[in-house]
C-alpha cells in the first residue's frame, strides 16, 4: 500500500467514524436515560436491572440500547418513544414506592410517547416536567399511587391524544383539570379514581376528537339545570359504572341521547332512581356492540327498537325492575346476540321461541325472575355453554335435549317447579363444570354421568355412583331422588372455556377508525372487547358447627360434594374413596344402607365428612383415623355397631355427638364403654376391606330363622319320642282353649251392649 492510497483508507475511516458519532443519540438525552436508569435502581427495583441492563454509559448510541423501551426518529435520532411500564417491579409486586420525579423527562423535547405505568410512582402530578412536553401524543400513569388534582399545566399539552391516569388516588373536579383545553384529545382514562365527574359533561362538549372517555369507579355529580349543549364529540366508547354512591336523581347523562356511533356503553352500578328504561340507546345507536346497564334501578318493560340493532352481541340489564314479556320478535331485532343477561328483575311470561333457532346465542342468564311456562325441547339453541334459569316459575318435564347439549358447561335449573321422574336411562353431557336441578319436584333415578374422571371436582350436589373428573358442581338437593346408577365409561376432558378474541377486537376496531387506532397505542379493556361474564357461583358448607359461604377464586382449590335431603337408597360406591382431591362430602338425610367404605381412607383432603341420618350398618373403618385434615365427622342416627375408632389425629377431637344416636356404638367418647380385655384388634375382622361389622344385620336374620327352625322341630322330637310330655303338651293347649273360650263368652255380650 503507497502513501497516497494510507491517506484515502484513514479519510474514510475518520468519515465512518464522524459518521457513527453524528447518527448517536443526543448527549443529553443519552445522559437523562442513565439518570432515569439510577431512579428505578435507587428505589430497589431489582427487575430493573434486568430489564434496563441494556442501557449502558460505554455506548454512546443509546437509540441502539433497547428497541422495545427506547425509540429514536429515524432522522434526527432523538427520543420519540418512552416505554417505561413496570420496571419498578420484581415480576410480581412493585418493590417499594417510587417518588415522581417529572423533571427527569425535560430533556426529551420530542417526546411523542411516555408510559410509566404499573410502576408504584407516589405523589402528585407537579406542575413542573410535563408542561414543556409539547409533543407529547400518548401519556399512561396508570396502575400508579399517585394522589392530589391535577395540575393545570396538562392544558398546555395541545399535541395530546391519548391520557391514561387510571387505578390512582387522583381526586378533585375533573371539570376544573383544564383537560378541556385538549383539542386532539381522543382517548381519556380516569377510571378507579377519587374525581368528580359532573354528569352534565360540559367541560367536554368542545372536544371534538373525543372517541373514547371510561370514567368508572369515581363519582357522577349532578350539575346546574339549564338546557345542555350539542357535545361536539361523537363517542364510540362510554364507561361510567359504579360512580354513583348514593342514589343520582338527576338521570341518565342528557347528552348521550346526541350520539348515534357508540359502540361500547357501560353505566353499570349507578342509582339512577325512577329513571325509565332507556329503549333510546337502541334506536341511536345501530352500531352498538355492547350495552351494560346492570343494577341501575331502570324501571318499565323491556323496549326494543323498531329497526335491527345488527351489532349488538353482548345485553346485561340485571338486577333492575324491569317488567313484562320478552319480545317475540328479539332475535329479529338483535340477530348476532351472544350474552343475554336480564336476571333479577320481575319479567313474566316464557322463553321466546324464536331462541331455539338462534345459533349465536351463547350466554343465556333469565334467573330471578317471574317467569312461568312449560320449558319445551327447541326452546333454547344448541349453542349456549352458559344457561341459568333459577328461580323461577318453569314447570313440566325436564327437557332432555337441555340436558344432553354437547357444549353446555354451566347449567343453573334449581328453585323451579320442574316435576315428575327424571329417566335414568339419558346419559348427562360430559361437558358440565356446574349442574343444578335442585329445589324441584323431581324424582325417580339420577340420570347416568358419562365422559367423568375422578380428579377435578369443585362441587357436586347430588350425583349418582360415578367416578368424577371434569364436573365442578352439580346440585341435586332437596328433591326426591331414590337411587343411584352406575356408569363405567371414562373419557377424560378439559372443560375449560378459552377466552378468545372471537373478532370482537377487530370489530370495534372497525368500528372506530380501524387499525390505526389500535397501532397508534389506544388501550381496550378486556370487558370492552371480550363479553364482561364472570359465573359467580357460591358454595355453602357447616363446618365446626359453623356456616359458611365460599365464592369466587377459593373454589378452584375446593372440592365439595353435597348429596343431603333426598331419598337416595342402597349402599355408598367404593369407587368415591377415589376423589383423591375432595373437601367435603356430605351424604346425609338420606336412606342409605351396608357399610361406610374403608376407601374413604383415601380421601386424603377431605376436611368434612357427614354420613349422619341414614341406614348405615356395621363398624366405622379404623382406617379413618388417617384422615389427619378431617375437621368435622358426623355419623350420628345409623346402625353403627363396635367399637369406635381409636381417639388418636383428628378423631381426638370429635364428641360424643359425632356418634349419637347408634345404639350398638361403644368405646370413647360414648359413655358406653366396650369390653375392657377386648383389644381393637381381637374385634376387627382382618378382611381386605376391613369393613366387616360388629353385628352383620343380615347374618343375624339368618341365624335367627335357622335358630327357630331348630327349636321348632326339637320341641317336636321330644313330643314324639316322650308320651308323658306329649299329654301335658296336649293338656296344656287344651287348657289355653277352653280359658279363651270362656274369657270371650263372658266380655262378648257386654262389649256387644256397650256398642248398641
Amino acid at each position: 500500500m503507497n502513501m497516497r492510497q494510507m491517506w484515502v483508507w484513514m479519510l474514510l475511516m475518520a468519515l465512518a467514524f464522524v459518521n457513527e458519532r453524528c447518527h448517536c443519540c443526543l448527549e443529553e438525552e443519552r445522559i437523562s436515560l442513565l439518570e432515569i436508569k439510577a431512579w428505578f435502581n435507587h428505589a430497589g427495583a431489582a427487575g430493573s436491572y434486568d430489564q434496563l441492563e441494556g442501557w449502558d454509559k460505554e455506548h454512546f448510541n443509546c437509540c441502539n440500547w433497547d428497541y422495545y423501551r427506547v425509540v429514536c426518529d429515524n432522522t434526527t435520532n432523538r427520543v420519540i418513544e418512552l416505554h417505561l411500564s413496570s420496571v419498578n417491579y420484581d415480576g410480581l409486586n412493585a418493590v417499594e414506592d417510587l417518588d415522581l420525579n417529572s423533571s427527569l423527562f425535560l430533556p426529551f423535547k420530542e417526546l411523542e410517547i411516555l408510559d410509566l405505568s404499573g410502576n408504584q410512582l407516589v405523589g402528585g402530578l407537579k406542575n413542573q416536567g410535563w408542561c414543556e412536553l409539547k409533543n407529547l401524543e400518548h401519556l399512561s400513569l396508570s396502575g400508579n399511587n399517585l394522589k392530589g388534582v391535577l395540575p393545570p399545566c396538562l392544558g398546555n399539552l395541545s399535541s395530546l391524544r391519548s391520557l391514561d391516569l387510571s387505578d390512582n388516588q387522583l381526586e378533585g373536579n375533573i371539570a376544573l383539570s383544564h383537560l378541556s383545553h385538549l383539542p386532539q384529545l381522543q382517548y381519556l382514562k380516569v377510571s378507579n379514581n377519587y374525581f368528580q365527574v359532573p354528569i352534565s359533561f360540559a367541560s367536554f362538549m368542545n372536544l371534538s376528537n373525543l372517541k373514547f372517555f371510561l370514567c368508572d369507579n369515581n363519582e357522577l355529580i349532578a350539575t346546574p339545570s339549564f338546557q345542555p349543549l350539542v357535545p361536539k364529540f361523537r363517542l364510540r366508547v362510554f364507561s361510567a359504572s359504579n360512580c354513583t354512591p348514593k342514589p343520582l336523581e338527576a338521570g341518565l347523562p342528557n347528552f348521550l341521547q346526541s350520539q348515534y356511533d357508540l359502540v361500547f356503553v357501560d353505566l353499570s352500578h349507578n342509582k339512577f332512581v325512577g329513571e325509565p328504561f332507556p329503549s333510546w340507546l337502541f334506536e341511536n345507536n345501530t352500531k352498538l356492540n355492547r350495552l351494560y346497564l346492570k343494577d341501575t334501578s331502570f324501571i318499565g318493560p323491556l323496549q326494543l327498537p323498531q329497526h335491527p340493532t345488527p351489532n349488538l352481541q353482548t345485553v346485561d340489564m340485571s338486577g333492575n325492575s324491569i317488567h313484562g314479556q320478552i319480545a317475540r320478535n328479539i332475535c329479529s331485532i338483535f340477530p348476532r346476540l351472544k350474552n343475554f343477561m336480564m336476571a333479577n328483575n320481575t319479567l313474566t311470561g316464557c322463553i321466546p321461541p324464536c331462541f331455539g333457532n338462534m345459533s349465536s346465542l351463547e350466554y343465556l342468564d333469565l334467573s330471578n325472575n317471574h317467569m312461568s311456562c312449560e320449558l319445551l325441547e327447541h326452546n333454547l339453541p344448541t349453542s349456549l355453554w352458559f344457561l341459568k334459569l333459577s328461580n323461577n316459575n318453569f314447570k313440566g318435564r325436564l327437557p332432555l335435549s337441555v340436558l344432553n347439549m354437547t357444549d353446555l358447561d354451566y347449567l343453573f335449573l334449581d328453585g323451579n317447579k320442574f316435576a315428575g321422574q327424571v329417566s335414568g336411562t339419558f346419559s348427562l353431557a360430559s361437558s358440565f363444570s356446574w349442574f343444578d336441578i335442585s329445589n324441584n319436584l323431581l324424582s325417580g333415578m339420577l340420570p347416568r354421568l358419562r365422559g367423568i374422571g375422578n380428579s377435578s371436582l369443585n362441587s357436586l350436589r347430588g350425583i349418582g355412583n360415578s367416578s368424577l373428573n371434569s364436573l365442578q358442581g352439580i346440585d341435586l338437593s332437596r328433591n326426591q331422588f331414590e337411587d343411584f346408577t352406575a356408569s363405567d365409561e371414562k373419557t377424560w376432558v378439559d372443560t375449560g372455556r378459552e377466552t378468545g378474541d372471537d373478532g370482537s377486537r377487530k370489530e370495534i376496531f372497525a368500528s372506530i377508525g380501524g387499525r390505526e387506532l389500535e397501532n397508534e397505542g389506544f388501550y381496550l379493556d378486556d370487558k370492552i372487547l371480550w363479553p364482561e361474564i364472570s359465573v359467580k357461583i357460591s358454595v355453602e358448607l357447616t363446618a365446626k358447627k359453623n356456616f359458611y359461604t365460599y365464592k369466587g377464586d377459593i373454589l378452584s382449590y375446593m372440592s365439595v360434594m353435597d348429596l343431603s335431603c333426598n331419598r337416595f337408597t342402597g349402599e355408598i360406591p367404593t369407587e368415591w374413596g377415589n376423589l383423591s382431591g375432595i373437601y367435603a362430602l356430605n351424604l346425609s338425610q338420606n336412606n342409605l344402607t351396608g357399610l361406610i367404605p374403608s376407601s374413604f381412607s383415601n380421601l386424603k383432603q377431605i376436611e368434612s365428612l357427614d354420613l349422619s341420618h341414614n341406614n348405615l350398618n356395621g363398624r366405622i373403618p379404623a382406617q379413618l383415623i388417617e384422615l389427619t385434615f378431617l375437621a368435622v365427622f358426623n355419623v350420628s342416627y345409623n346402625n353403627l355397631s363396635g367399637r369406635t375408632p381409636e381417639m388418636k389425629n383428628q378423631f381426638a377431637t370429635f364428641d360424643e355427638s359425632s356418634y349419637k344416636g347408634n345404639p350398638l356404638l361403644c368405646g370413647p367418647p360414648l359413655q358406653n364403654s366396650c369390653d375392657k380385655t377386648e383389644s381393637p384388634s381381637a374385634r376387627v375382622p382382618n378382611d381386605s376391606n376391613g369393613d366387616g361389622g360388629f353385628i352383620d344385620m343380615y347374618s343375624f336374620y339368618a341365624s335367627f330363622g335357622v335358630c327357630y327352625i331348630i327349636m321348632v322341630l326339637t320341641i317336636a322330637a321330644v313330643l314324639c319320642i316322650n308320651p308323658h310330655w306329649r299329654r301335658r303338651w296336649f293338656y296344656f293347649i287344651e287348657e289355653c282353649i277352653d280359658t279363651c273360650y270362656c274369657f270371650l263368652a263372658i266380655n262378648f255380650p257386654k262389649l256387644s251392649r256397650f256398642r248398641r
